[in-house]
């Protein structure tokens, strides 16, 4: 799924280890219909899917793409600031 041609409904403030909440950290998703896109600014972490049983590692400037509804959580790994853009699929 490529976003870069939509506008998000929604974006977080760009957190850190000091400011991420522990939600985030712990098994979550979204809802249906809304997709996320994950961006890491600096430093490293990890995206954990929970439903492919799936890891990757990403780095400042990289991105994961949220399916709605899937399960996932983040490990941070090397004093990663990221933030989360929010897209409802009615935009597709």
């Amino acid at each position: 799924m490529d976003l870069s041609d939509k506008t998000p409904y929604k974006k977080t403030p760009i957190f850190n280890a000091k400011n991420v909440p522990k939600a985030i950290l712990d098994k979550h998703n979204t809802k249906q219909g809304v997709w996320g896109k994950l961006v890491v600014v600096s430093g490293t972490l990890k995206f954990i899917d929970l439903e492919k049983d799936s890891e990757v590692i990403l780095g400042k400037g990289q991105f994961q793409i949220i399916e709605p509804t899937k399960w996932h959580k983040l490990e941070l790994i090397d004093n990663p600031e990221f933030y989360i853009e929010f897209f409802n699929e009615s935009l597709f």
